[in-house]
């Protein structure tokens, strides 16, 4: 049975309307009044996530609306990206969270590290190579 007080605790932006390459060429400033919009209709919330695509993959900001931190995770371990901190900005400006306490109006961005394999050094992409080739090499050899 799901909690309706925990469920009432997150809320989550649609991706589409607010990424940068979702909508087109929408501005910045219809891309933040969505996540306003989100703000002020989710005005009880603790967290709102808002998934967002700067055009080659998928990256997540996790809001917490009494701290008025901005988690940002990226698997590819990239800063944020200047579009996505205007609009969180701007949204912020526009419709402040209700359970934020100060003036504060643009949150604290924290980059939340991943902490696993980073990336391929060549002897080992060259390794799996040379396997894939000796596999495909004896599948043809075998089917003749």
């Amino acid at each position: 049975m799901v909690d309706a007080k925990m469920v009432g605790r997150f809320a989550f932006v649609n991706p589409t309307l607010v990424s940068k390459f979702g909508m087109g060429e929408a501005s910045k400033e219809s891309r933040s009044k969505v996540i306003a919009n989100r703000l002020m209709n989710a005005n009880h919330a603790d967290f709102i996530f808002i998934p967002y695509n700067p055009g080659y993959h998928w990256v997540l900001v996790a809001l917490e609306t009494r701290t008025m931190i901005a988690y940002y995770l990226d698997s590819l371990q990239n800063q944020p990206s200047d579009d996505l901190k205007e609009i969180v900005n701007m949204a912020l400006r526009i419709h402040p969270p209700q359970k934020h306490k100060s003036s504060k109006r643009e949150p604290t961005w924290v980059v939340v590290g991943f902490h696993g394999k980073k990336s391929y050094s060549k002897d080992e992409l060259n390794e799996v190579r040379s396997k894939w080739v000796m596999l495909v090499t004896q599948l043809i050899l075998s089917s003749v």
